[in-house]
């Protein structure tokens, strides 16, 4: 009885859940909203024109997905996947009734977020967009981005089309790389084998199409065949570094244990860079994945190796909290390392608010580079008491870490009530920027030193750009300045 319960609940869960998001179709088409923008983003590399429409979920793959609740009463549950290879056949798992529960939702939006389609594009809008792709007397333009709509949305005639042109000798190398790379979003059963022949061609440019379309088909085929590429001994190093990164995108686990395996790997170590690139590629994952392989190539490498620095460069693109690991290695005995994971709290969105602790590193810091990135942290705090932080900033030796010490103080004018503050600025901090626009050898440094003016909106910085506007002859000082 209470089996049957049980049951009963999952199916009626399961049945509001699926009407929930037929209903929010529905609203997102009324109201415009997009829910995803991967493959318009994508896009964007092949053509710089507007996106497509892309208000309209297709919602046949929800159904497809809830229909399996009847499958769910079952001792067993197959995970759906796009695979056609019959060779490697999805593993049968025992699971619980709340796992099947999660298992379900999470099909759902896995059917809302990856398997969107266009259901704007009528028959005719594909024969008319397959007519462009087609016309060599068209621009490239818009050649690529009719092939990439036939790409992403296409039927099975649009994709023969396609393939027509992928085998076309006279068909342009970017044209190519567009509908391989579209492919990728494709739900047809051709387009992955479109996809594995593209891995092959001789172009490398459109080879490495394809692995970025395997990269966002990223089924359990896809990450087999891009962990071969990644082991080859024959592909080149541009082709094994696109499949590592392509693996680095995947979601699932078993893509990050490959790169994992392969960074340890004698016949992998052997590519100079590719060690590298792995640990680049796995830095595009969450940290909660990555942390404990991070720290420990941290903790194995000797100070001053520059794999140190390259995994904490990786983390700076991380998704999740990586604030701890950050903050772990701030205090780290390679300056390198210290001036990187300061650069990558300086450009977190959600930085930690550690202004006390890096106020505390800036008295103590013998290496220029890493002051100024930690300048550049400080601009990034929700709260600082700039006070204490003046007097370090004007005694600042270095002119590169002195600027950005300038430019924390210019913004840090635009919240404060303090006259004496800006008064002390305007005397002291104010004239050594015009003189740095006007005489500094470096290009870098004399821009700096207008936009920090220019931040300052005071009188005296107002003047001083007047100043420059009138005495510079650096046509690239005299666009900064604005006058």
């Amino acid at each position: 009885m209470q089996k049957k319960y049980q049951k009963g609940i999952l199916f009626l869960s399961l049945l509001f859940l699926l009407i929930l998001v037929l209903y929010t179709a529905v609203k997102i088409r009324q109201t415009g909203i997009s829910i995803t923008e991967s493959p318009q983003t994508t896009r964007a590399k092949y053509d710089n024109e507007s996106s497509p429409d892309t208000s309209v979920i297709e919602v046949e793959p929800v159904i497809e997905e809830a229909n399996h609740i009847e499958q769910f009463k079952k001792s067993q549950f197959t995970e759906s996947s796009t695979s056609t290879n019959p060779i490697q056949p999805e593993k049968k798992q025992q699971i619980t009734e709340r796992e099947k529960e999660e298992l379900v939702v999470k099909a759902v939006f896995k059917a809302l977020n990856k398997n969107m389609r266009y259901q704007d594009a009528n028959e005719s809008d594909l024969r008319a967009a397959q007519s462009i792709a087609m016309d060599s007397s068209k621009s490239l333009k818009e050649r690529r981005s009719a092939a990439w709509d036939l790409a992403t949305m296409g039927d099975a005639e649009a994709i023969e089309a396609l393939q027509e042109l992928l085998v076309n000798p006279e068909t342009p190398v970017s044209l190519k790389a567009a509908i391989l790379e579209g492919l990728g979003y494709s739900s047809e059963t051709q387009a992955k084998e479109l996809l594995l022949a593209g891995i092959n061609d001789e172009d490398q440019s459109v080879a490495r199409a394809g692995i970025r379309g395997l990269g966002i088909l990223g089924d359990a085929d896809s990450i087999s065949i891009l962990s071969d590429i990644l082991y080859s001994s024959d592909a080149s190093d541009s082709i094994v570094q696109e499949a590592a990164t392509a693996l680095g995108g995947i979601e699932k686990p078993e893509a990050r244990d490959v790169l994992i395996d392969a960074y340890s790997d004698a016949q992998i170590a052997r590519r100079e860079t590719l060690r590298e690139d792995i640990i680049t590629s796995l830095g595009q994952r969450d940290i909660s994945e990555t942390a404990d392989f991070f720290q420990q190539i941290m903790d194995e490498y000797p100070h001053g190796d520059p794999m140190r620095v390259a995994v904490v460069e990786a983390v700076e693109n991380a998704q999740g909290d990586k604030s701890a690991f950050i903050l772990n290695n701030l205090n780290d005995p390679d300056s390198d390392v210290r001036a990187a994971a300061a650069w990558a709290l300086a450009v977190d969105e959600e930085p930690p608010q550690v202004d006390d602790v890096l106020s505390d590193m800036l008295t103590a810091e013998q290496n220029a580079e890493v002051r100024k990135r930690i300048y550049q942290v400080l601009e990034n705090q929700q709260t600082l008491d700039i006070e204490p932080l003046t007097g370090i900033i004007l005694a600042e030796p270095d002119p590169d870490a002195r600027l950005a010490g300038y430019d924390l103080l210019a913004q840090q004018l635009q919240n404060s009530e303090n006259a004496e503050f800006a008064k002390q600025f305007d005397e002291l901090v104010v004239p050594q920027l015009c003189q740095t626009a006007l005489t500094a050898k470096q290009l870098n440094q004399r821009l700096s030193a207008v936009m920090t003016l220019k931040r300052a909106q005071t009188g005296q910085s107002d003047l001083a750009l007047e100043q420059i506007a009138a005495e510079s002859s650096d046509k690239r000082v005299l666009k900064a300045v604005g006058m």
